[in-house]
């Protein structure tokens, strides 16, 4: 507001210290040099985590199997069974805390937005009553003082709006944002614990199947960007996806979530005093006329003004809260489906990647021989892609 005040006076040094040029610069920085770079590095990233996935666990699963006898395998299968069973459980009971934890999360940002629009509202008449506004009101005649009354009303909702989005762009930065990181930060770290005991048992049945089903690469990423990594396929596309942050894993959801939560906070503000509605309002009940000649009359419109504020937000807090708990919602229920999505990805990997072997070995050893070759073709192929995939992002990256 500063800065388009600025330029309408043109006024350049206000503009300057206003910090404007500075954004616009920032801006135009980005859409030239930046905003292409990140369009083809995401897609890029993603195609390299799938391929990655296929080189380090379907292959060497596969290959593995191919060289088990198939009664061997069949045997091996069918004890696995129940496992594949109990990590299906698993899933269920990591997916249930997630869900659960990411539920508070809801109930918290529930009470802790409503009670602050309350409180909020609440204190907007002694704002007012403390507030020196520029228009007073000359009481001449019905007409002229009316129009009196609507500046005056105008004034006063502007700065109630200005106040109100400062409170809380001040509350949702210090208060409510910080705790919102830190319960999700805890989801995090205790769905790590619970997502190592199901990648273990998960593991263990690869190894089972296959000597070479499971990696040393595998175990050395972290569980949750494992497990996003497996379900997330190619939502990653997407540059507005919540789960643009996959190649952070976690810490990109979160990066993404609280900038959107926070504009959510402070956007709702407006359009709630909208002055067109109010001022007629105000002025259609009879009072004003009553008033006329009174000398308390820019005292009491304040006072009007101030109660009818009071009373449109206390209307609209629960409208209002549950605007801001939709917006949260959107990124805990991602959290809850890349967790399910991971989990089930891990397990159904392993089912038909068995199921497939299975098949060619039935078929004959020319078919599983035949598949073999294949297995080493895609290998090489899957290595002569990631190479490019590498010179391709290094050279965007020193892209200055």
């Amino acid at each position: 507001l500063k800065a388009l005040d600025a330029k309408v006076e043109n006024n350049p040094a206000e503009l300057e210290s206003s910090g404007f040029p500075e954004l616009e610069k920032s801006l135009v920085s980005f859409l030239v040099n930046d905003r292409g770079k990140l369009k083809l590095l995401r897609p890029a990233s993603a195609l390299k985590r799938q391929i990655n996935k296929v080189v380090r666990e379907v292959i060497p699963l596969q290959k593995g199997m191919l060289q088990t006898d198939l009664l061997e395998l069949e045997k091996r299968y069918e004890v696995e069974k129940p496992r594949l069973e109990e990590a299906e459980r698993k899933r269920l009971v990591v997916r249930e805390k997630i869900k659960n934890n990411c539920n508070n999360i809801r109930e918290y940002v529930r009470r802790e937005v409503k009670a602050f629009m309350t409180s909020t509202a609440r204190a907007v008449p002694d704002w007012l009553a403390e507030y020196t506004p520029e228009h007073k009101i000359k009481v001449a005649s019905l007409e002229n003082t009316k129009t009196q009354c609507s500046e005056l009303t105008k004034e006063l909702l502007s700065y109630v709006e200005g106040r109100i989005s400062t409170e809380q762009n001040q509350w949702a930065h210090d208060t409510l944002l910080p705790e919102v990181r830190n319960r999700i930060q805890e989801i995090y770290t205790n769905a790590q614990v619970d997502l190592v005991s199901f990648l273990d048992t998960v593991d263990s049945i690869r190894g089972n199947l296959s000597p070479d089903g499971v990696t040393d690469d595998q175990r050395d990423v972290p569980p949750w960007e494992r497990i996003v990594a497996a379900g997330a396929g190619w939502i990653l596309w997407s540059p507005g996806s919540a789960i643009q942050g996959g190649q952070d894993g976690f810490k990109g959801l979160v990066k993404s979530l609280l900038p959107q939560l926070g504009a959510t906070i402070v956007l709702m503000v407006l359009g709630l005093t909208n002055p067109w509605i109010f001022i007629p309002t105000l002025l259609g009940t009879g009072f004003l006329s009553a008033l006329i000649g009174n000398e308390k009359l820019t005292k009491t419109i304040i006072g009007k003004v101030g109660q009818k504020i009071k009373d449109d937000l206390i209307a609209s807090a629960d409208e209002n809260t549950e605007k801001v708990v939709a917006k949260i919602s959107e990124s805990l229920d991602e959290i809850v489906q890349q967790a399910d999505k991971g989990m089930s990805a891990e397990i159904n990997s392993i089912k038909a990647n068995v199921q497939q072997i299975l098949e060619v070995k039935q078929a004959g050893e020319e078919k599983a021989r035949k598949h073999e070759e294949l297995l080493l073709e895609q290998q090489k192929q899957a290595a002569t892609l990631l190479d490019s995939l590498d010179e391709f992002s290094d050279s965007f990256n020193n892209i200055r």
